[in-house]
């Protein structure tokens, strides 16, 4: 799922983010310091972090929970979402229905009788 992949990229940026421009800032200036070893520190346990929160994106960001979680808040805005599963059964059947009958014979029949219409006036 795409929003699965969105939150999981999410999380790695912010979790690893502190560590490699930790590094990258170490090897640029050479600096060595009390400081630096407590920022490495930091960064290392926001890392880490990352491990832990990779299972609970997957767990809370299933479909089925996304599902719940669309349907307590439609309860609870009060407002009528569009039901998002209806509109697109419905596109898909009105996008076949014009595929189908601009491929049937007796369409391109019509089209043929229309444009030689206008062509002779």
């Amino acid at each position: 799922m795409i929003i699965q992949l969105l939150a999981i990229m999410c999380v790695s940026c912010i979790c690893w983010s502190p560590f490699l421009v930790t590094m990258a800032n170490i090897g640029i200036n050479e600096n060595r310091s009390l400081e630096t070893c407590e920022t490495i520190l930091f960064a290392l346990r926001m890392a880490t972090w990352n491990q832990i929160l990779d299972p609970w994106v997957y767990i809370l960001l299933r479909k089925a929970v996304l599902k719940n979680l669309y349907k307590i808040t439609r309860r609870c805005c009060g407002m009528h979402i569009m039901n998002l599963h209806m509109w697109e059964l419905s596109s898909i059947k009105n996008s076949l229905k014009v595929a189908a009958i601009s491929e049937s014979p007796s369409s391109s029949k019509q089209i043929n009788k229309q444009s030689l219409s206008s062509m002779g006036q």
